[in-house]
């Protein structure tokens, strides 16, 4: 297949030569009577000539008249005359490849030059790429050979192999090598080295479909690769490197749900609904902590809430069993003031305040804790004028503001006289359950509400306003770009809150809906997930699937004869012209249940409409 002009698609078969007819949406057999037998290859120059390789010749195609050139002419059967790939030389010359060699054809007067293969155990020849001034031959035996176009010779080139190479492709040195029988392999192509190698197997969305490949492509790192005998097509994905699922040794998170994660200077605490573990990163040691093998008693559910590093210990937060201190250095618990006070509650998340006193967010109100003195006291809805006794959320703010989210709205907290005020926050916005506050870094004010949606304010809080993605959980990066986590994905919001990105459940990442994206002190995101504990590198380029819109209609008839609208794009519709269809599809390609569009109409729509 190929496209000659814009959208001019012309399609060889093994009984002829074909043309898309874009209003009928059908192929139409062309040339019927020249061109009656299969055609094997197509290939255009810079003047958009067509030449269509076939099992009796070539033939040329100006747009206006259909040349035929055979290159045996002495013998109409001649293998000389199955042109089996064609490589553009120059605007006027091609290079054609039959079984047994190259020949060098000149457009317009239609001269030909052959130069016969002379290297032994080749087989004969099946396909080529050209790069620069070499051609790269694929040949029936496995072998790979060059062909020299300064020097006009051959010479081996790779032979690795010993079954037909049905097709070649070429991107940034690398090499793409399809066989008929051990799949596919990429070559670096000033090496001669495999770089990577792919065959049938079991796993359907990892391996190819089968080992006999009829084509391969290279398109931006990806592959895409045709099979033989009707089996489909493959793409194989270039490896995301930028989420990665936590592994240390033989400890992996792929089975694990994650619950809560802090990671300190010599370990990483990760919690489950298990119990939690424990690894020391010098030595990648992995200890498992849950109730039962808790002698002391001391914890007193398998639910690991949060962590908090807190006077050489590591406070274990957790659903329904309270506050345990835990020393990892001896893998044992210990009782404190703290942990006698919170006993049998839920244990949300903790803030350290610039005094050094902690709080913590609980399932029965706000907890203080004075390292000072050891006091512990206790802030609810009855003793503090706090909306709920359920405490989700704190957050101290950079105008001192102690914000306080419960389970019956929002509340800035004043911790001198132990009363919480909801006197400069809108009412309408007051009695929502709040999950979990955070501040960005020009001001901006971001209340997860506990039914996913995200409240936001400007930090005089004189305007606020919901934006329309679901939050579970939310951070920003040091770029500035904030990171939402959703139940299938990740998504991206820069800093005005204008661009958004979705990046869709790569490497099976399934956030929770409780704990914030943390970050750590190298930039790194943090994100438990359902099926393992994953890291986010925000530095990486993160390329989205683009959306290409393919077709737009005026009252059900084609108007932008473009397979893109520009951004910057404006029509002008008349006053009857009131009936508008856009069609678009996603470039993605895997998991389309995945994908997301959203769309609005300016001057019409205050919110944006989800598709899926």
């Amino acid at each position: 297949m190929i496209e000659n002009h814009k959208h001019d698609f012309w399609v060889g078969t093994i009984q002829g030569l074909f043309r898309m007819n874009h209003e009928k949406r059908i192929l139409e057999r062309v040339f019927t009577e020249e061109i009656n037998f299969s055609v094997q290859a197509l290939e255009k120059d810079e003047e958009n000539r067509l030449y269509i390789g076939t099992v009796n010749g070539l033939y040329i195609y100006d747009g206006k008249k259909l040349r035929h050139i055979i290159i045996d002419e002495k013998n109409i059967l001649s293998d000389n005359n199955r042109i089996l790939d064609i490589a553009i030389y120059n605007h006027s010359s091609v290079w054609l490849l039959t079984p047994n060699g190259v020949v060098i054809c000149d457009a317009q007067s239609g001269s030909l030059k052959q130069y016969r293969c002379t290297l032994s155990s080749c087989g004969q020849l099946k396909c080529l790429v050209k790069v620069d001034d070499t051609l790269y031959i694929g040949t029936e035996k496995g072998n790979i050979i060059t062909f020299n176009l300064l020097h006009l010779n051959f010479a081996p080139y790779w032979n690795e192999i010993k079954v037909p190479i049905s097709n070649l492709t070429y991107e940034k040195d690398v090499l793409g090598v399809a066989t008929s029988g051990q799949g596919i392999f990429l070559l670096s192509l000033n090496e001669r080295k495999i770089i990577y190698s792919a065959t049938y197997g079991r796993e359907t969305e990892q391996d190819l479909l089968s080992n006999n490949i009829s084509s391969i492509l290279l398109s931006q790192g990806d592959i895409w690769c045709g099979t033989g005998y009707y089996l489909g097509m493959n793409i194989l994905r270039k490896k995301n490197e930028s989420f990665k699922r936590y592994d240390k040794g033989i400890f992996k998170t792929k089975d694990i749900a994650v619950r809560s994660f802090l990671p300190t200077r010599e370990y990483s605490f990760i919690g489950t609904r298990e119990g939690f573990y424990y690894v020391h990163e010098a030595t990648g040691k992995i200890q498992y902590i849950d109730v039962r093998g808790d002698k002391t008693g001391n914890l007193r559910s398998n639910l690991i809430f949060s962590f908090h590093e807190y006077e050489g210990y590591i406070l274990v937060g957790t659903c329904g069993g309270g506050l345990s201190a835990f020393t990892p250095q001896t893998a044992t618990f210990k009782e404190t003031p703290l942990t006698r006070a919170c006993v049998s509650n839920d244990i949300f998340m903790f803030l350290e305040d610039e005094n050094g006193k902690l709080w913590l967010a609980t399932s029965d109100g706000l907890y203080s804790y004075d390292r000072q003195t050891q006091t512990v006291r206790e802030y609810n809805a009855s003793n503090s004028g706090m909306p709920g006794n359920i405490v989700y959320g704190i957050y101290l703010d950079s105008a001192k503001r102690f914000w306080v989210g419960t389970d019956k709205g929002l509340a800035v907290f004043d911790s001198q006289t132990g009363k919480c005020s909801q006197d400069m926050l809108p009412e309408v916005y007051c009695k929502e359950a709040i999950r979990y506050i955070y501040e960005g870094r020009d001001g901006t004010l971001f209340f997860c509400q506990l039914n996913n949606r995200l409240l936001v304010a400007d930090k005089s809080l004189n305007h606020f306003h919901h934006l329309s993605p679901l939050c579970p959980n939310f951070i920003q990066d040091d770029q500035g770009f904030y990171w939402l986590g959703q139940w299938d994905g990740l998504l991206r919001i820069d800093e005005n809150l204008n661009r958004y990105t979705f990046f869709p459940s790569i490497n099976d990442l399934n956030t929770n809906a409780g704990p914030p994206i943390l970050k750590d002190k190298n930039g790194m995101l943090w994100i438990c997930g359902v099926k393992g504990l994953f890291m986010v590198n925000p530095r990486t380029d993160f390329i989205p699937s683009p959306v290409q819109i393919t077709e737009m209609q005026i009252n059900g008839n084609s108007y932008a004869d473009d397979y893109k609208l520009k951004s910057d794009s404006t029509l002008y519709l008349k006053s009857n012209e009131n009936t508008i269809t856009f069609r678009f599809a996603s470039l993605g390609y895997e998991k389309p249940k995945l994908i997301k569009y959203e769309y609005m109409l300016q001057g019409k729509d205050s919110t944006w409409t989800v598709l899926t």
